[in-house]
């Protein structure tokens, strides 16, 4: 994913949003499965391992695309610091995550709405997220 997104330059926020579609239509159909009682899906392994590979896949690959938009968007606050604060927020959300777990963790069908919501609703910020290239503009016109 990271060499097809080099190749097209200015275009991270739609290679984003393409991601996390496939990852909310993954966890979606991952989700249903599980609730195969309620909605009748066939839920066969081979169906469980392929929706939940894809939602791998799709979240995996998009870390460091969402990464490097937020570095173009900040460009002339270091990337060290950039990542660093990017990082620290996704660990503080998961550690809040993980301590909540220690609680409640009689119950867990309600994880996989939060993995299809998570998925949803970073989608969403992705959308109303406005983008600046200001890096490649100075890395490729002005530099030349």
């Amino acid at each position: 994913m990271a060499r097809f997104a080099d190749s097209i330059q200015g275009m991270l926020k739609l290679i984003l949003v393409l991601m996390l579609a496939g990852a909310s239509l993954s966890a979606t159909w991952f989700t249903l499965t599980c609730l195969s009682r309620v909605t009748h899906l066939p839920s066969t392994a081979a169906i469980l391992y392929t929706s939940c590979i894809l939602v791998g896949i799709f979240i995996n690959s998009s870390v460091p695309i969402f990464f490097e938009l937020v570095i173009e968007t900040v460009y002339p606050v270091p990337e060290g610091i950039t990542c660093g604060v990017v990082t620290f927020l996704g660990n503080l959300v998961t550690g809040l995550l993980l301590f909540f777990l220690t609680f409640y963790s009689t119950e867990l069908t309600w994880l996989n709405w939060c993995l299809t919501g998570s998925c949803l609703f970073s989608l969403v910020l992705i959308l109303f997220f406005r983008e600046s290239y200001d890096r490649l503009y100075l890395d490729v016109f002005v530099s030349v």
